[in-house]
């Protein structure tokens, strides 16, 4: 094993590693409930994580239960294995990232890391300098006051979500295992554990408790809050999947929201600004300009932001049809619907450009 890790860090990484390292190139930003951790584009931070990624990181194996931050993975490839089940449970680990110990960490990296120093005179450790490049310590300072003055795995580091994958692989192992034993279907995004069977799955209240039990090694826990159990079908990140039919369809939801938007600009030909208004409350009020020109800044400010949202659509629409060519899993009135709310985003992209 240390022939492979020798070779994969090599003497430019090496010297990465062994740099002084900026921490103040760190900042933290609040998305809803949670706090992530950005690093400044191309800083020696940044360059050092994805050099990990890439050279050592993503070649270690994990279960094919994993399917989040995954090559050629999607989060449709969390769904398409349950189509054709009637039983769905979905668990949703709390604070998944940061709840990750560094200890967990680190006695997952160890088999595939050179117990040798990068440096032999000052003592250096090839771990201990890995886990400092790919750690964080959040400030007593911090507004994430759950975390405060403790080092976490951030969510937000490049290197965060394939090293939660190595760690997490001995509980998907464990738990895919006991899937199997009770013929239930397993599936993971992350956080984000799917699962699914033609029979009830075992008792609830046993399969969930056991489930916290095998992920309780890692000091996690689940969300009872976001569990979700349902027959039939189950809907989750604007996706339903139909048991009944085999299928996997966007949501109504998903779907009228792409439908509001084009409705607004292609046929009641509205201007970007009270399309944003109506649709997303947006105000120039909430605003302060530091030019005169508030009211044409503004318009321009609504265009770039639904540019934004509609290429985020398009992007979203496309996926789902690649993912159809290869599986064959959308229900064709949606597969319909999908490919026209497609032309009117490309129809709408055409005209700004």
């Amino acid at each position: 094993m240390s022939k492979y890790i020798e070779r994969k860090i090599g003497p430019s990484l090496t010297s990465k590693l062994l740099s002084n390292i900026d921490r103040n190139v760190v900042s933290e930003l609040k998305v809803g409930k949670d706090y992530t951790y950005s690093m400044l584009t191309d800083s020696h931070l940044e360059v050092i994580n994805k050099e990990l990624v890439e050279n050592l990181f993503s070649h270690i194996p994990l279960n094919n239960s994993c399917v989040g931050f995954v090559k050629k993975k999607s989060y449709l490839d969390l769904l398409e294995p349950h189509r054709y089940s009637k039983k769905f449970t979905r668990l949703d680990i709390s604070s998944f990232f940061h709840s990750i110990s560094i200890s967990d960490v680190k006695a997952s990296l160890t088999p595939y890391v050179n117990p040798l120093f990068l440096d032999k005179e000052k003592k250096i450790s090839t771990l201990e300098k890995i886990i400092e490049c790919i750690t964080y310590d959040v400030p007593l300072t911090s507004s994430n006051t759950i975390f405060r003055g403790k080092k976490i795995l951030p969510m937000g580091f490049s290197s965060s979500p394939v090293i939660s994958n190595v760690v997490f692989r001995k509980i998907d192992i464990q738990i895919q295992k006991y899937c199997i034993e009770n013929k239930i279907i397993y599936t993971r995004y992350a956080d984000d554990m799917l699962f699914s069977s033609n029979k009830e799955l075992v008792s609830q209240v046993e399969f969930i408790n056991k489930i916290q039990s095998l992920v309780s090694q890692l000091s996690l826990r689940i969300n009872e809050r976001k569990t979700i159990t349902t027959s039939g079908h189950i809907s989750l990140n604007g996706y339903v999947i139909d048991g009944s039919s085999g299928t996997i369809r966007l949501s109504n939801k998903k779907l009228s929201r792409i439908n509001k938007i084009t409705h607004q600009l292609l046929v009641r030909s509205k201007s970007p600004s009270s399309v944003a208004k109506k649709l997303y409350g947006y105000s120039i009020s909430q605003y302060n300009f530091k030019y005169s020109y508030s009211k044409e800044f503004f318009e321009q400010f609504c265009k770039d932001q639904l540019h934004n949202k509609i290429a985020g659509n398009r992007a979203y629409l496309i996926s789902v049809l690649k993912f159809n060519d290869r599986y064959e899993c959308i229900c064709p009135d949606y597969l319909k619907k999908s490919k026209v709310m497609l032309d009117r985003l490309n129809e709408i992209l055409d005209n700004w450009r």
